[in-house]
């Protein structure tokens, strides 16, 4: 608790929010932190809390760009009826273009807010279990850490998160400091990013950070 109440904002030029315990299909972890883009967000549209499946849509979308109605429908196993109303909604939140039967992706820029989703993993001595945690929020995340005391065995802890990719962060009751850096994946790397991108974005359009 005293190493979160002490904070982890990397750039004071971004605004910040931080999610702790939020619920996801790979776990729970720890706490979250997104970091807000440049994206103007008084365009943002205001919108209603989508379901999964429109999460799902979306992210789908822009892993492919563009496709029709029929390709969406055969390829996330959605009954067209169905998905028309999903990418109607979708396309009032400004999130996509409908052109007849096609659908087409925006610009990054124009829709997801967050620069950075930074996933946190704290353990007080079981690190691996915390690695194999920090991996798995790889699925949503474009950093990842361990969140750990000054255990004596550090150089095999920060051995073993290099080959994995996962930051590490040590909390010695006072101040925390960075002893591993983390690989960087692309934003949004999943729809797990969206996800979180939908759970914070209220706040973000509100202003209200940490």
């Amino acid at each position: 608790k005293r190493a979160f109440a002490t904070g982890f904002k990397q750039d004071d030029t971004l605004p910040m929010i931080m999610l702790k315990e939020l619920v996801l299909p790979t776990g729970v972890p720890d706490a979250v932190l997104i970091y807000q883009s440049q994206i103007q967000l008084d365009r943002v549209i205001p919108r209603r809390t989508f379901s999964t499946i429109h999460i799902q849509v979306i992210a789908h979308l822009y892993d492919v760009g563009r496709a029709t109605t029929d390709e969406l429908a055969t390829s996330l196993v959605i009954p067209r009826q169905s998905l028309q109303i999903i990418l109607q909604e979708l396309a009032k939140a400004n999130l996509l273009e409908l052109r007849k039967d096609k659908v087409y992706s925006r610009s990054l820029k124009k829709v997801f807010a967050a620069q950075r989703i930074i996933a946190i993993e704290a353990k007080l001595q079981n690190w691996r279990k915390a690695l194999l945690q920090a991996t798995a929020n790889f699925w949503f995340a474009s950093h990842s850490y361990v969140l750990l005391p000054p255990l004596r065995c550090l150089n095999l802890i920060v051995k073993e998160a290099k080959k994995l990719g996962v930051g590490v962060l040590i909390f010695d009751g006072k101040k925390m400091r960075l002893a591993a850096k983390p690989k960087r994946r692309r934003l949004p790397v999943s729809y797990g990013s969206w996800l979180i991108h939908e759970s914070a974005l209220p706040r973000l359009v509100q202003g209200i950070t940490l």
